[in-house]
């Protein structure tokens, strides 16, 4: 099954977020990949985000406002994927598309993540089209990657039963219980600029995002696509 389509999270009422996801979007439509909005989940204490989307927070979890929030998006794009039926690439707001993602299969139980962190979003441009999938053992952060509804349905099962127990970065890229696969070449960045995560409120709490890439994901294509002036 290949993507059927991208879900973009995007943060209503903040406006460096909607800038974002607007610029991702531009991307999506360049290579004519067919797109939708997720309201992100915000400015809501840990337990309060996971409840409304029907989940609970596990006993020992502990994270800050701002990756409760992430998370509670991602369910609610895990569960948007269920309903469509079809593979879907889940893009952050700071994802930015630069070649076509839906000439590979996406396998069911594991998770195929799109591409790496970039400072500027033009140090990076796929030297051909996405060929084969290339497992990594750990990544750094959910800014493009895709899973199958077959997926999305056993992370939603496992919070049903567990509650949230561990951040979802940590949960599908850290360290990963299912195969972990880098799209090869890569096709898509996240492109560091304010972050928008620990935002207290609507005015208040960006701070400058410097993500470093695990070097699990630097792959020899990757490499290869970066530019060095």
């Amino acid at each position: 099954m290949k993507v059927y389509k991208a879900l973009i999270i995007r943060r209503e009422g903040v406006q460096i977020s909607i800038d974002y996801a607007k610029c991702c979007a531009d991307s999506c439509e360049e290579w004519n990949l067919p797109y939708e909005y997720i309201d992100a989940v915000q400015f809501l204490p840990c337990e309060e985000a996971f409840a409304s989307v029907g989940m609970k927070k596990g006993p020992n979890y502990r994270n800050t406002m701002g990756n409760c929030g992430c998370h509670s998006s991602m369910i609610k794009c895990w569960k948007r994927i269920v309903e469509l039926n079809e593979p879907c690439i889940i893009l952050e707001h700071d994802a930015y598309i630069l070649g076509d993602v839906r000439t590979i299969d996406i396998p069911d139980m594991s998770v195929v993540t799109f591409g790496g962190h970039v400072d500027e979003v033009d140090k990076y441009q796929p030297i051909g089209p996405a060929k084969k999938l290339t497992e990594i053992t750990r990544g750094r952060g959910c800014h493009a990657y895709s899973i199958t509804p077959t997926t999305a349905k056993f992370l939603l099962d496992e919070l049903e039963e567990k509650g949230v127990t561990v951040g979802v970065d940590r949960r599908l890229m850290m360290s990963p219980t299912m195969p972990l696969y880098m799209c090869d070449p890569p096709q898509a960045v996240a492109w560091n600029r304010l972050s928008t995560s620990n935002m207290t409120d609507e005015s208040n709490g960006a701070k400058f995002n410097r993500i470093k890439n695990s070097p699990s994901m630097c792959i020899d294509s990757w490499n290869l696509g970066l530019k060095t002036t």
